[in-house]
């Protein structure tokens, strides 16, 4: 939820902070996880299958928030 608010701070307040994002790759990587986690539990593939996807989704934004948070200490 921080990162969310800290996210649209920095979209509604363009001229007084600086610009950061996170590689799109990493964004889309961390999407295709999450609709796989999704496709996993509506066709009850499995249980490890959809926690693994999840994981791997959670990991993919958490990496994001580190990207942007480092890019906003350096600036």
């Amino acid at each position: 939820i921080g990162f969310a608010a800290l996210l649209l701070q920095l979209r509604l307040r363009k001229d007084s902070l600086p610009y950061a994002h996170a590689p799109l790759w990493l964004n889309l990587l961390a999407l295709l996880f999450a609709a796989a986690a999704l496709v996993t539990d509506v066709l009850h593939l499995g249980p490890a299958w959809m926690l693994v996807s999840a994981l791997a989704a959670v990991i993919c934004f958490a990496i994001n928030g580190i990207v942007v948070l480092r890019a906003l200490r350096k600036r």
